[in-house]
């Protein structure tokens, strides 16, 4: 949703607030790397909270799409993420790999609304979404990533969080994985063109992964971390093979940037209608309670789960963290 065609008369308003490097240490379990911090002053985000006018336009939108007929998320999008993907291999093949050319056109739709530490925000930027998007890019590369050999990303799209990862890190091997070509095409061209593009210490390794019947050859292997983002989202309730897979792979370190349903408090009129939405889009859920149950089995251990940020409609962006105990 363009925000502009909705609240028009509303630029005057001041964006008097900024994204600070305090409240993404509090996302991510304390202290962020300085060059984290550097990056969050730089960026200098600003946004405001929204008018009551502004919610109620929001709110409406939501009641709009509770009456509508859609497609949830499942298997039969799947084209859609066929089309979308492939559209991102053809800038790459036309344009060149770049930022610009992996990155997914949701991102690209001008100034929206944001969901933020609880509360509506309208940015003043743009590309709001994706420069906090790289924000959350650069703490993954350099405080969870650094250590390890293997970094997974199960559902990686057109691979744009694995070309930023690897501007980050050296001598990484790059395990890419999602359920349509358009993804194995693009990391076969940043392991052929690596060296052109400055990222030639690394080995990017595709494969074809479907998660909702993950392929058990498929090995995780030790010293690795798992990660996913946005795309446990599609899953629903159909999470349990997946989540087998986790838990029977050699891999003990996963981290997922993923809607999480079970954090809202829906005595609070925003985080109803968010919950309401994510039902209807038929968005992960059952997930955290699964791997608390396992928590209390000491199956596993939850470091972390906090939500960050999100679009208009629902927090997207949570971050929860787990281990396996050995």
């Amino acid at each position: 949703m363009i925000i502009r065609k909705i609240f028009s008369g509303m630029e005057l308003m001041r964006f008097d607030e900024t994204i600070q490097a305090k409240d993404i240490e509090k996302f991510f379990e304390g202290e962020i790397p300085e060059k984290v911090k550097k990056h969050v002053v730089e960026l200098n985000l600003k946004f405001r909270k929204i008018s009551d006018e502004e919610y109620l336009s929001q709110k409406n939108e939501y009641l709009k799409f509770l009456d509508e007929t859609i497609i949830p998320s499942g298997p039969k999008r799947k084209k859609i993420w066929q089309n979308g993907w492939g559209q991102n291999l053809e800038d790459a093949l036309e344009n060149g790999i770049s930022r610009e050319t992996l990155l997914p056109y949701y991102y690209k739709r001008g100034v929206s609304l944001m969901r933020y530490k609880g509360e509506y925000i309208l940015p003043e930027d743009d590309r709001f979404e994706q420069k906090f998007l790289s924000i959350i890019q650069y703490t993954l590369a350099a405080k969870y990533f650094k250590d390890y050999d293997n970094i997974y990303e199960l559902g990686c799209g057109p691979c744009h969080n694995i070309f930023e990862f690897s501007q980050q890190l050296t001598n990484k091997n790059f395990y890419t994985s999602d359920w349509v070509e358009p993804t194995v095409t693009i990391s076969n061209l940043l392991e052929k063109n690596k060296h052109e593009l400055g990222i030639g210490s690394h080995n990017f390794r595709p494969q074809l992964l479907d998660l909702f019947n993950p392929n058990l050859q498929f090995e995780l292997k030790p010293n690795s971390v798992v990660l996913t983002f946005g795309s446990m989202e599609q899953l629903g309730e159909n999470f349990d093979k997946l989540l087998e897979f986790f838990l029977n792979g050699n891999c003990n370190n996963f981290i997922h940037m993923e809607p999480i349903l079970e954090l809202y408090d829906r005595e609070y009129e925003i985080d109803d209608l968010a919950y309401r939405y994510s039902i209807k889009r038929n968005y992960l859920i059952g997930f955290l309670p699964k791997l608390e149950e396992l928590q209390k089995q000491s199956r596993i251990k939850i470091h972390s789960c906090q939500r960050i940020i999100g679009s208009a409609f629902h927090d997207g962006w949570t971050f929860l963290r787990w281990e396996k105990l050995k």
